[in-house]
């Protein structure tokens, strides 16, 4: 399990920073994922794969905590500036605009996107994290494309 934990808390933390944005409910909901990991262990069917059922708990878990908080549908992300003197700044531009671009999506829209966009899902298996069919993802990654083209354009970026 302390392997499990270790391997799985980057990717925890960087998928959990962008549905919530506090580093202190992060942490709670990282210990609060693993430990429903480890207690239904034995439930994991093998119809998906691990990490496709440990973002599922993630996601729902993050739901969840920032219903009880009644911050649901007024989440701000604040995107650092770039270090001047990092040798990557172009990475750092384009990380910074895409953050940009992502709050301006519905936080459905912005799991499947970063589900898609920065872990490389499968349209299946984010339907499988997230718990919708795999047409609702489908819609949601074309509603977030468009909003984000939408906004791109509207900044005189196109």
């Amino acid at each position: 399990m302390r392997r499990l934990y270790e391997l799985y808390l980057p990717r925890l933390g960087r998928f959990l920073y962008r549905v919530v944005q506090d580093a202190e409910l992060i942490q709670e909901l990282v210990n609060d994922v693993m430990l429903t990991v480890w207690q239904n262990a034995g439930a994991f069917r093998r119809e998906s794969t691990v990490s496709t059922w440990i973002l599922g708990i993630a996601y729902r878990k993050a739901l969840d905590a920032l219903r009880r908080q009644k911050r649901y549908s007024t989440l701000v992300r604040q995107v650092p500036e770039p270090d001047r003197h990092d040798d990557d700044i172009g990475y750092f531009i384009a990380e910074r605009d895409l953050n940009r671009l992502l709050v301006k999506l519905s936080l459905e829209q912005r799991a499947v996107a970063e589900l898609s966009f920065d872990f490389g899902y499968s349209y299946p298996e984010i339907a499988e994290i997230l718990g919708v069919p795999v047409n609702t993802v489908k819609t949601r990654m074309y509603y977030a494309r468009r909003t984000m083209q939408e906004a791109y354009s509207s900044r005189g970026n196109a």
